[in-house]
Formats: C-alpha cells, structure tokens, sequence
C-alpha cells in the first residue's frame, strides 16, 4: 500500500526533528536514562515470565548504534538468564534482516553501515519458529502513547511485522495456540509524544508497552 505524499513527508520532517533531539541529549544523561529504562524492561521481562509460566522467553531486540538506547544491559541480562536471544542481521542483497541467535557478546562485531551485528557463525532462527518469540524490541526515533513509532525509513521492522502477522495467522488456521509477541521501544528522554502524534498507516504494527526512564507504559492489550 502506497503512502500518501504529505504523510511521507511528515514523517520525513519528523525524523529529522527527533533525531536531532536525540542527538542533543548528552551522553551521560542518554547513559543513565538507558540504564533506568533497561531496569524497567528487565523488571517487566521477569513479569512476562511469571505471566507465561515459562524459565525462559525468547526475546528480539536491536543492538545499539549512534545515540539509541543502549541495549547492553537487556542483552547481558537476557544471556545470564538463559533466554534465547535474537538479533537483526542485515542481508546486503535484499530488503530483509535476518534474525541470528547469539549466545554471548562475542558472537557480535561490526556489520552492515557498521551497526553491531551477530558474526556469520551464529545461528539463523527460521521463520517458522518466529510466533515462539515472547518480546520484541524495536528501535525508533520516536514513539507516541498510541502505540506509534517512528522509525529511520528502511522498513525493515514492518517488512517482520508483517511477515510475524502472516506466520501466526498460519499456525492459528492449523489449530496451534500461538499469538503475536508484545512489541515494546526504550523511549530516550524528548522521544515520547502525545496520543496519535505520529503519522500512521492502517498497515502499520503499534508497540504495547514503551519502557521509559520513569517506569513502564501499556499502550495497548497485546493482539492475536
């Protein structure tokens, strides 16, 4: 589905302007803001296991490039923990990332644009096995209290949440109990805005929770 020019460019003119915020935030406030945010995801990450029932969760997240939230916390944690850790691999022929399985810090170095990647030995997750995953976590440069998020452009995380919607969907119609993960963005200090302050396509996936310097918000029940 085609965007309309306007949207495209307010969504271009937002991006500039959010990540210009970003980039203003000094580092030691962008450190500590991820380190409190990474305590509340972490606190709700321990929640999500008691509410599943489950040791483990099987969890997706980025890793940290330029002035983002830091994910390292979230990553070492998740290791230590036992859960089964999933990061985004670029293909530099098509449009798609891959997701890798990585077990330790190492199995990551620098990859496509120089955005920290798993290393080529580690493990590609299928697709099939994409409605297994519990949480994940997507980089943005601004999300709204409706569930909206703004990201870079490249499309790569509506390309996967459009793909995890149709392999659900496939699993629901054979009779398997399975839903749609919760989404979730680690949202800086100047990177929330107002209820449907971001332009949105109907197509487009909303985040349920956003994890903030001051503790969680529940932006909307999780789907099936």
């Amino acid at each position: 589905m085609e965007v309309h020019p306007d949207k495209l460019q307010l969504k271009k003119q937002l991006r500039r302007r959010m990540l210009a915020v970003r980039e203003a935030l000094p580092p030691d406030q962008r450190s500590e803001a991820s380190r409190q945010i990474c305590k509340y995801a972490t606190q709700e990450m321990d929640l999500l296991r008691s509410k599943l029932g489950q040791k483990n969760l099987t969890l997706f997240l980025y890793m940290t490039f330029g002035s983002e939230a830091d994910t390292f916390m979230l990553l070492t944690k998740a290791l230590a923990q036992g859960d089964t850790v999933l990061v985004p691999k670029v293909r530099k022929d098509s449009r798609l990332m891959e997701l890798r399985e990585i077990r330790q810090m190492t199995d990551v170095e620098p990859g496509t644009w120089n955005i920290p990647e798993p290393t080529d030995h580690t493990p590609v997750y299928p697709v099939e096995r994409w409605p297994e995953m519990d949480l994940v976590i997507v980089p943005g440069l601004a999300y709204d209290l409706s569930g909206g998020r703004i990201g870079y452009g490249g499309g790569y995380y509506d390309r996967f949440a459009e793909k995890m919607y149709m392999e659900v969907q496939k699993k629901q119609i054979e009779g398997q109990n399975v839903t749609l993960p919760l989404y979730a963005g680690l949202v800086l200090p100047g990177q929330l805005l107002p209820p449907n302050d971001i332009p949105m396509e109907p197509q487009d996936f909303r985040l349920n929770l956003l994890f903030t310097e001051k503790g969680v918000l529940h932006t909307q029940i999780k789907g099936t």
